[in-house]
């Protein structure tokens, strides 16, 4: 027998079960806004009390919606604008005595969760560890630091800064060549 939406509204399905050590059982799903909630019971009565696992589920089921409400990482995730290119040491550039800095992008590499139920006194925390300067040579796709995202201090999820194009060392040959354009008058 289903969890009928007539019971609470938002019931997706459900499950009863028994057996003789476990009781009446059940398994169901509510779906309310932008928020699944899941319940599974066991031993949530025997004969003479089967309507348990229908009360157990609406408390707990009503318990979740009054106490969780759903955030999307969105809300803590680092806007890649504000990400600046991170400066390089002995890299080089066009001209003698300038400076370059590699542009920068966020990746994530594990499919990841969007948002989470939360109760009102957990929260999102950022932290980011980037590098602030790269020593030259750098590759196009160099991990450069990463952003955690944690829930009361546990790891929830984690995405990857990577450098967006190369920057070559300085060399014989571009110091040569900066020279000749330098004292050239062509």
């Amino acid at each position: 027998m289903l969890f009928r939406s007539s019971m609470m509204e938002g019931a997706l399905s459900g499950k009863t079960g028994f057996t003789g050590n476990a009781g009446y059982c059940y398994v169901g799903s509510l779906k309310r806004d932008d928020r699944t909630f899941v319940v599974a019971l066991l031993g949530c009565g025997w004969p003479n009390n089967r309507g348990y696992k229908w009360s157990d589920t609406k408390k707990l089921m009503a318990y979740g919606l009054e106490n969780f409400t759903y955030h999307s990482l969105n809300e803590v995730k680092v806007d890649e604008e504000s990400l600046a290119p991170i400066p390089v040491a002995g890299g080089q550039t066009d001209k003698i005595g300038e400076s370059i800095a590699v542009p920068v992008t966020v990746v994530t590499k594990e499919a990841g969760i969007e948002g989470v139920l939360l109760k009102e006194d957990e929260s999102f925390e950022k932290r980011e560890e980037i590098a602030k300067e790269l020593e030259a040579p750098v590759e196009k796709g160099t991990e450069v630091g990463k952003i955690t995202y944690l829930v009361d201090g546990e790891v929830y999820g984690i995405d990857y800064v990577i450098t967006v194009d190369h920057v070559k060392k300085i060399d014989f040959t571009w110091c040569f060549l900066q020279v000749i354009k330098h004292y050239s008058i062509f």
